[in-house]
C-alpha cells in the first residue's frame, strides 16, 4: 500500500517534468509559432515589429513628462530611470499574467486537434513576449542613458532579472491558464485586478519611507519583482530581498502549478 501511495504522489511530478522537457525539445516549433503570432499582429504595417519599440518609447516618455511633476521631491533623472525601468518590468509581468489567462483558451484548436505537451503553448507565448519586450528593452536603455541616472555595471547586472522572470512565468502561466479554462469569469477578474494593481505598484510613483505608500510597496509582491530589474540600474547592486521574495513565489507557484496540472490535465480538452 505504501508503494502504491508513493507512486501516486510521484507520478504527477514526473509527468509534469516530462511535459516541460518534451516541450523544450520542440523549441523549433514554439519559436516559429511564437514569432509568427507576433508578426501577424503587425501584418501589412509599414514599420512592422518596430511599432513595438515606438509604442513603448512613447508611453515611457509620457510617463517621464507627466508623472515627474507628481514626484517633485526626487531628482528628475532618478525618476526618469525609476519610471522607465518600472514600466518595462511591469509590461512583461502584466503580459505574463494576462496572456497566461488565455494561453490554453487561445490554443483550443491545437489542444483538441494535435497531441502536444501543454508546455509548448506556454513556451510559445513566452517566446513571443521575450521578442516583444526585448525590443522594448533597447528603447528603455536608450531613454535611461539619455534622460536618467544609472550605474553602467548595474545595467548589465539588471539583465539577470530576465531569466528569473522567465522561470517564474512558466508556473504562473500554467496556474492561470488551467484555472481560466475551468472558469472563464476568472479571466475577466484577472484583467480587472491587473489594471488596479498598476496603480498600487510603485511604477509611476516613488514610495517615501514612513508613509502609507511605503507600506503598500512593502506588501506588494509586484514591487519586489520590479526591483529585480530596477534596483541594479539605479544603485548598481542586486536586491537580495527581492531575490528572496522571487524564490518564495517560485516555490509556491511551482507547487500550485503541479497541483493544477494533476487536477486539470485529464479534463482540459473537455473544458475547452
Amino acid at each position: 500500500m505504501n508503494q502504491t501511495s508513493s507512486r501516486s504522489s510521484v507520478s504527477p511530478l514526473r509527468f509534469a517534468i516530462q511535459d516541460l522537457v518534451a516541450g523544450l525539445a520542440m523549441w523549433r516549433l514554439w519559436m516559429a509559432f511564437g514569432y509568427e503570432d507576433l508578426r501577424q499582429n503587425y501584418r501589412r504595417t509599414l514599420l512592422g515589429l518596430t511599432w513595438i519599440a515606438i509604442s513603448f518609447g512613447a508611453f515611457a516618455f509620457a510617463y517621464i513628462l507627466i508623472f515627474s511633476g507628481l514626484n517633485q521631491g526626487h531628482d528628475a533623472r532618478h525618476f526618469a530611470t525609476w519610471a522607465v525601468s518600472g514600466a518595462l518590468a511591469w509590461q512583461f509581468i502584466s503580459h505574463v499574467v494576462l496572456t497566461g489567462a488565455n494561453v490554453f483558451i487561445g490554443s483550443e484548436s491545437w489542444i483538441k486537434g494535435v497531441r502536444l505537451p501543454l508546455s509548448v503553448h506556454i513556451y510559445k507565448t513566452l517566446w513571443r513576449l521575450a521578442i516583444q519586450d526585448g525590443l522594448s528593452l533597447v528603447v528603455a536603455f536608450a531613454l535611461i542613458f539619455a534622460f536618467g541616472s544609472f550605474s553602467l555595471a548595474g545595467c548589465l547586472v539588471s539583465l539577470l532579472a530576465i531569466p528569473l522572470y522567465l522561470l517564474l512565468a512558466v508556473p504562473v502561466q500554467f496556474i492561470f491558464g488551467l484555472a481560466c479554462v475551468f472558469s472563464r469569469d476568472l479571466q475577466q477578474f484577472i484583467g480587472t485586478f491587473m489594471r488596479i494593481a498598476f496603480f498600487v505598484t510603485p511604477i509611476i510613483w516613488i514610495p517615501v519611507p514612513g508613509t502609507i505608500l511605503q507600506h503598500v510597496a512593502d506588501i506588494n509582491p509586484f514591487a519586489y519583482m520590479i526591483d529585480l530589474f530596477r534596483m541594479p540600474i539605479l544603485e548598481g547592486i542586486f536586491p537580495l530581498a527581492a531575490l528572496g521574495i522571487w524564490f518564495i513565489l517560485f516555490v509556491v507557484t511551482s507547487t500550485l502549478a503541479l497541483i493544477a496540472y494533476r487536477w486539470a490535465r485529464p479534463h482540459l480538452a473537455y473544458w475547452l
